[in-house]
């Protein structure tokens, strides 16, 4: 029996268990090529490193056009042609989760690029070092709870239509959020720690936000 790594058992894990399914009820490197029309289609972002990579690998193992995302181009396409030499295909497609434009911008590349989408992971995260004190983004928002939630929850609205038409197609489609037991109570008179909260907080506050979302979506 061939042993897996801790992050590849965990993204095996991650891929058979998933939470927030959609039932059939109620700068870029921009594809190049149209997925196989048979294929199942996945989006991992932050999909250039640690367990966002071995999600990704999977899903190729698995057959699926899988759409890498992250900042680092040279490791996308490192992992876009890894995955290209397999049953599975990639492609990669490059926004910095800081700046809620460049979110968008994702969205609109993916909606014009894939009419289908089977898989979104919601895995792309921030954990920043506490001797930095309190960041924040240039749109303005601190900088755990825009990069792991905020950025997530704006490009998963954007793509729900296309999540829910896969699902009245082909049965169903997943969405699944990269959350952690270090979650802790979100602070909603002061979000975005503007009043010295310990940093700790910024990150189990936006990891709380993510849960909840994916209760949300999962009452859609």
């Amino acid at each position: 029996m061939t042993s897996l790594s801790p992050l590849a058992a965990a993204a095996a894990v991650l891929f058979a268990v998933g939470s927030g399914g959609c039932s059939s009820s109620p700068e870029s490197a921009a594809a190049d090529t149209a997925p196989q029309a048979d294929r199942k289609v996945a989006l991992v972002t932050g999909s250039t490193g640690g367990l966002g990579r071995e999600v990704a690998r999977a899903l190729g193992a698995e057959g699926y056009h899988v759409i890498l995302h992250g900042r680092n181009v040279e490791a996308g396409e490192a992992l876009k042609a890894e995955i290209d030499a397999g049953p599975g295909e990639a492609t990669f497609h490059a926004a910095d989760f800081a700046s809620m434009d460049a979110v968008r911008s994702l969205g609109e590349e993916i909606l014009a690029s894939y009419p289908r989408l089977d898989v979104l992971v919601a895995n792309a995260g921030i954990w920043l070092d506490p001797a930095q004190g309190r960041q924040e983004s240039p749109d303005g928002h601190e900088l755990h709870f825009q990069v792991n939630y905020l950025s997530h929850f704006l490009l998963t609205r954007m793509l729900l239509p296309t999540l829910w038409d896969t699902a009245a197609e082909q049965g169903e489609a997943r969405v699944i959020q990269v959350a952690s037991t270090a979650q802790s109570p979100i602070d909603f008179d002061d979000v975005m720690l503007e009043e010295g909260n310990a940093h700790t907080r910024g990150y189990g506050q936006s990891k709380l936000a993510q849960i909840l979302f994916a209760k949300d979506l999962a009452e859609e």
